[in-house]
């Protein structure tokens, strides 16, 4: 009787637990589907605001855009009461406020004066991101505010304000089968109603609550079950009845069945065990255990081998165990420490320590510890596996020394040694830099790049492999002896080893001597070509003087027969027979101004106009420019002043410069030359005479630009390359300057160029240190 009055209560007491437990699941199950909702109805709304947020800072809607997307937030969510924008100083700039809750106070530039939401104010904006304020009473109502910080960069530029009702909260975010089977209430920190859902029962049962996060600050969802009795059925008692028959009887058969299975399992044990102990017995790894205190409780065979204590010595027995060192008991009693605080399995990489045996010899070995875990999952000790180390130690440890030596050597190298493996797949990945040196590093860091800038665009020669190609990196601008050759890396792939020597020093040496060689030859060709003008300035001058002398002497003639016979036709021949004599006078004097140019002595200054200058230099080549159809303009400024330079040798750089430039214009449609000359004044305050020759050609070509006034070179096939030269350096020894610029192109077409002339005023016979090409010593010719 005592069992049945037992096994009923226990029936019917079990029956009302599970059907607790199950009002109880789906009150938990109900409670948690409705704080979802609200926490995930409240997270879309601020997704919404923080995206009206970042178009006001990106400028990318205005007043009416703001007002628009408000209030279709307003209208979509009905816990929204209202949505605004306020500035960098608390004051309203736009607000779109529910109807019903009514927005007579929200008027443009009134600040933020309430308490909470000021607070609320200043978190968002010092934390640069959305913040949640604490629930407080407007207009009779609870509500609670977000506020989205609004940032230009980095600037501070105001903040979009939602305010939330909480009773709307509830009846538009709970669900409505959620609120017909509970009442739902919001409760803050201090477990206060704040506002409430749902049918009010007579009796509340179960109660459950979820913190509310957003938007937090303790606020909690409650939800109360009604208070109902469970029902049983009526005939339960007679079916727990039946059921303990059953059962009794049952119970008498499995006891019987249960007494012959035990008696095999007992035998089955014993086999089991005794096979155990010889396989433990015959492991070559120490076995120990320690119960939950550290006392040691089992030790195996090769335990007792490797430390040389009987098993019923090490059984039992407490740290610090006999086999610990000395010097070492303060730390393994911290490793004990750890092992009983269950911290040292969780990552069983296994722990090196030294283990004295009993005649005091050491060794090296390895323990792996995990804990003991019994049928029902508690934990009842520690099992630990001792392994001997001591040899593949001595050799890790030989490995490591020599792998240490040749990490030196490579270190320590002057070139950059990498090794890289390629991608299975290139259009994948990237290569793998596998290994690179200290000299590698500090040119690239890790970067697997630096091994491709290094290879240059050579691929390795399979025929070769290890031959040396040069690379001239520049990005850093130096130069590499590269030798690359394929290598199968420690994982058995196949990769690429490579060494780059730096070779900078040398190849700069092969270049500079290869400069040196092309000055000396040019040089020698300039000394050369300045012995034959000399030798030519010389022989030119006595047949320049006889044709002087027999025009004076023809002129003359010309005059004697004008003078006895005025009617006679002789005189028309006076002009040409005047103009051959003074061309030849000036030929001579070019002659001398430019032995004079070679021996690198000063100008002969003296004060020209320079009307004169342009003149003779126009009347020069006007013959070449009626030739080739083209028009010489000048463009010169009123009174321009005289100049002391050398008339002679400015003409004929003026000569070569136009002459140059009409020959430019030979494939042009409009051939205009124009000279132009005006008074400048540099940064330093010093004047001269700045002359313009700009002609309409194609232009100088962009590889020419740099290499325009060098000797020797010409665009010209009939050129020798030293117009242009002799006629800086004659500019230079009156301490001017020569450059030349293309023009602006004309509708997409080249506009011709123009050369630039700058002389310094002196005045007349002053002193001024040549800058000149010495080894010049060819007249002045257009090239």
């Amino acid at each position: 009787m005592a069992i049945f009055i037992a096994v009923m209560g226990s029936g019917a007491w079990w029956l009302h637990r599970q059907q607790q437990s199950l009002e109880r699941e789906v009150l938990f199950r109900d409670t948690e589907t409705a704080a979802q909702t609200v926490r995930l109805r409240v997270l879309s709304q601020q997704d919404a605001l923080s995206s009206l947020a970042r178009s006001l800072a990106a400028e990318e809607i205005d007043e009416n855009g703001f007002r628009t997307r408000a209030r279709e937030l307003v209208a979509q969510y009905g816990e929204l009461n209202s949505v605004a924008a306020v500035d960098a100083q608390r004051n309203l700039r736009w607000a779109e406020v529910r109807p019903e809750v009514g927005g007579s106070g929200w008027q443009p530039g009134m600040p933020i004066l309430e308490s909470e939401p000021t607070l609320n104010y200043n978190r968002a904006r010092d934390a640069r991101q959305a913040r949640y304020s604490r629930v407080y009473s407007r207009s009779d109502r609870k509500v609670f505010d977000v506020a989205v910080p609004v940032y230009i960069g980095a600037r501070f530029s105001g903040m979009v304000i939602a305010t939330y009702s909480m009773a709307n909260l509830l009846s538009n975010a709970v669900p409505a089968e959620v609120r017909s089977k509970y009442k739902v209430e919001i409760h803050d920190r201090e477990e206060r109603a704040i506002a409430g859902e749902g049918d009010q029962f007579d009796e509340l049962g179960l109660e459950y609550s979820l913190l509310l996060d957003p938007p937090g600050d303790g606020m909690r969802l409650v939800a109360h079950a009604d208070a109902q009795r469970p029902h049983f059925r009526t005939n339960l008692l007679l079916w727990l009845v039946l059921g303990l028959s059953v059962f009794i009887i049952w119970s008498l058969a499995s006891v019987w069945r249960h007494m012959l299975r035990r008696a095999a399992a007992e035998q089955q044990l014993e086999r089991e065990a005794g096979f155990r102990r010889a396989m433990e017995d015959s492991m070559l790894t120490g076995m120990r255990a320690i119960d939950m205190e550290g006392r040691i409780t089992y030790v195996n065979a090769a335990f007792c081998r490797m430390t040389g204590f009987a098993e019923h010595e090490l059984l039992g027995a407490v740290p610090p165990y006999p086999y610990w060192t000395a010097e070492d008991i303060a730390s393994k009693w911290d490793e004990f420490a750890a092992v009983m605080s269950s911290r040292a399995y969780r990552d069983n990489l296994g722990l090196e320590a030294t283990v004295q045996r009993k005649d005091g010899s050491r060794f090296a070995a390895r323990l792996y510890l995990s804990p003991l875990i019994d049928e029902r999952g508690a934990q009842f000790g520690w099992m630990t596996s001792m392994t001997d180390i001591t040899e593949p130690k001595r050799v890790r440890e030989s490995l490591a020394a020599a792998h240490e030596r040749f990490t030196t050597v490579l270190e320590e190298l002057d070139a950059a040694v990498s090794v890289v493996a390629p991608p299975a797949d290139p259009s994948l990945g990237e290569a793998e830099l596998l290994f690179a040196n200290r000299y590698f590093r500090q040119l690239f860091g890790n970067d697997p790049d630096g091994h491709a800038k290094l290879a240059g665009a050579a691929p390795p020669d399979a025929a070769t492999p290890g031959a040396a190609h040069e690379v001239h990196c520049a990005d850093i601008d130096r130069w590499f002896e590269v030798r690359r050759r394929q290598i199968e890396w420690v994982d058995g792939r196949r990769v690429e080893v490579q060494i780059a020597t730096d070779i900078t020093s040398r190849v700069m040496s092969e270049n500079l001597q290869r400069q040196q060689h092309a000055r000396e030859a040019w040089t020698s060709r300039l000394i050369t070509m300045g012995e034959m003008a000399s030798s030519l300035a010389h022989e030119l001058n006595q047949p320049l003087t006889a044709i002087a002398n027999y025009s004076m002497g023809t002129v003359a003639r010309v005059k004697s027969i004008m003078a006895r016979d005025p009617e006679s036709r002789a005189g028309e021949l006076l002009p040409p027979l005047e103009k051959t004599a003074s061309q030849a006078q000036r030929a001579g004097a070019i002659i001398r101004r430019i032995r004079e140019f070679v021996k690198r002595r000063e100008p002969n200054r003296k004060k020209a106009s320079v009307q004169a200058i342009l003149d003779d230099a126009i009347g020069l080549v006007e013959f070449d420019a009626v030739k080739r159809q083209a028009v010489i303009e000048t463009d010169l400024d009123a009174d321009l002043p005289a100049i002391a330079v050398d008339p002679i040798l400015i003409e004929q750089v003026l000569v070569n410069l136009m002459r140059n430039g009409i020959e430019a214009m030979a494939d042009a449609r409009e051939r205009r030359l124009t000279v132009g000359a005006h008074v400048y004044t540099d940064a330093n305050g010093v004047s001269g005479l700045a002359i313009d020759v700009m002609d309409r050609g194609h232009g100088i070509p962009a590889e020419a630009a740099a290499q325009l006034f060098e000797p020797f070179y010409t665009t010209k096939s009939e050129g020798m390359g030293m117009g242009l030269n002799i006629c800086r350096s004659i500019v230079e020894f009156h301490q001017g300057r020569l450059w030349a610029e293309n023009n602006p192109p004309l509708n997409g077409a080249p506009n011709g160029c123009t050369f630039h002339l700058r002389l310094p005023f002196h005045e007349a016979g002053e002193s001024s240190a040549g800058t000149g090409n010495p080894e010049v010593t060819t007249t002045v010719t257009p090239s």
